[in-house]
């Protein structure tokens, strides 16, 4: 054959798979027992420090992994991440969430004498943690709170970005803090946000103001 007849064919379209985000009401009961406390131990202050970076900061589970005591700017309430691609950027946490890693660095360096590590999030055994266990941990934590079937760590991240959008967030500052390298991978937030949509028809559509 001197061509190839099969160039012709359309393939069907993929659909697109839309993030999947846990309702922000049920994220606040998990958020709101975060707390430093004197007598909450190394793994309690880890497993909050897990979702207060995955979803206080919209970090990927990598970049969880990877973050160093040194990334913390505590004066500046910031952290300094390394993203895909080795590229960097600055991402806010709240002051609540500094004084948690800087009370889990203190209680790392008490229980571990001699430890050379300086990743913020840590096994119990002072060691590195890996995909596998910030997982597990994510979805013990998250099924104290909720039965959803898809609980992952990047289930917290889509779920802070469709949380930012609700309450009006800009477009350009969501990709900001995500990471994102094009606005095309930001924009599929929009359509989670249903919440912000209706209260855009109701304030702006004329029709939304008529008694039917």
């Amino acid at each position: 054959m001197t061509h190839n007849p099969i160039l012709k064919v359309q393939l069907p379209k993929k659909p697109d798979r839309l993030p999947v985000s846990i309702p922000e009401s049920v994220l606040k009961r998990l958020w709101n027992s975060i707390e430093v406390h004197s007598e909450k131990n190394f793994s309690e202050l880890r497993d909050q420090a897990i979702i207060a970076l995955l979803y206080g900061s919209g970090l990927r589970r990598s970049e969880l992994i990877n973050l160093k005591v040194t990334d913390i700017d505590p004066d500046r309430n910031m952290l300094r991440i390394t993203g895909k691609g080795r590229k960097f950027r600055q991402v806010p946490i709240s002051t609540e969430v500094v004084r948690l890693l800087k009370r889990l660095e203190e209680l790392n360096l008490e229980s571990r004498e001699q430890t050379k590590e300086d990743r913020v999030i840590l096994t119990d055994n002072g060691k590195p943690c890996y995909p596998k266990f910030v997982h597990n941990r994510v979805v013990a934590m998250l099924g104290t709170v909720t039965t959803a079937e898809k609980k992952s760590p990047h289930v917290l991240r889509h779920s802070m970005a469709t949380h930012l959008m609700d309450h009006g967030a800009e477009l350009n500052a969501v990709k900001a803090i995500l990471g994102h390298s094009s606005l095309a991978a930001t924009q599929v937030y929009t359509h989670n946000s249903i919440s912000r949509l209706k209260e855009v028809y109701r304030q702006a559509h004329p029709t939304s103001k008529l008694k039917s």
